[in-house]
């Protein structure tokens, strides 16, 4: 019962077997008849020569190589007549003299088109010449292109390398001016502080002598209630002058005005930022010049 079975698969599958093995054989066939048409050229047999009068007057007032480039661009070259097979190698020595690469890359490339394809052979001593010609101007073209993008990445890396010393000449610099800056205004902050604490001070020292020197003072100036003594500068519990340098001293007053708080943030914020820049900066000094 299973070899029936699998006889029976095996008839089954036989269509799709023979169709690969048929496809297969046409797609090899293809393939070598491809290959035969590109290497096998039928040089016809020449039924005519001669260009002709018109066709030869073309070579008297215009380059006699230009004219057949122009025969095989617009289909008027013959490939049944000798004379323009000759001109083709005539025509292939003075592009390769002349050094004109672009010709003949064009010619090259018609010479393998309908109708021309498989009816042109170039004779060898003119495809020698263009060979070593093409060869030469392939290794000096390559040679150019080395050149522009050597030239063009040194003048490129010359550039980053100034820009990237002006960075890190700049950045230090200014690094340095923001830490200046920060230092010089907070001695001048303190010696501001100072000074007009020690004028406040003066003045307070007053106030308490004066309380002192009229008992009755305090009460006369309780019963006018004064926007003046609304305001706190004349009710501080300090009694004695000789100690207003502890108790009404620098803090005490920059809390009393209510600048205490800014003033640490800005020195805070501040030095915190200069902290950030300084890492930044000597990363940026660390960075090392491009070379070649």
């Amino acid at each position: 019962m299973k070899k029936n079975i699998s006889f029976l698969h095996s008839l089954l599958l036989l269509p799709f077997i023979v169709a690969s093995y048929v496809y297969g054989m046409n797609e090899d066939r293809l393939t070598h008849s491809l290959e035969l048409e590109e290497s096998r050229i039928i040089t016809p047999i020449p039924e005519t020569r001669g260009l002709g009068l018109l066709r030869s007057a073309k070579d008297l007032w215009n380059y006699e190589e230009e004219n057949l480039y122009r025969d095989l661009q617009y289909g008027t070259f013959d490939i049944k007549n000798s004379s323009y097979h000759r001109k083709l190698d005539t025509c292939i020595e003075l592009f390769s003299t002349k050094k004109n690469s672009d010709r003949l890359a064009k010619i090259f490339t018609l010479c393998r088109q309908s109708p021309y394809k498989g009816f042109v052979k170039i004779d060898d001593a003119p495809a020698r010449m263009a060979h070593m010609f093409l060869v030469e101007e392939n290794k000096a073209k390559q040679t150019a292109l080395k050149t522009i993008i050597e030239n063009n990445d040194k003048l490129f890396i010359a550039e980053y390398n100034d820009l990237l010393k002006d960075l890190q000449i700049t950045t230090q610099a200014k690094l340095q001016k923001m830490d200046e800056l920060i230092d010089t205004h907070i001695k001048s902050r303190d010696t501001i502080v100072a000074t007009k604490v020690d004028e406040i001070q003066t003045l307070k020292k007053a106030l308490i002598n004066l309380h002192h020197l009229n008992k009755d003072l305090t009460l006369v100036l309780q019963s006018l209630q004064t926007e003046r003594n609304k305001d706190g500068y004349c009710t501080d519990d300090e009694k004695n002058p000789d100690n207003v340098e502890n108790s009404y001293n620098n803090q005490h007053i920059l809390e009393k005005i209510e600048t205490d708080f800014s003033m640490n943030e800005t020195k805070f914020k501040t030095l915190r930022v200069l902290d950030t820049l300084s890492s930044l900066v000597t990363t940026i000094q660390d960075i090392e010049p491009v070379h070649y």
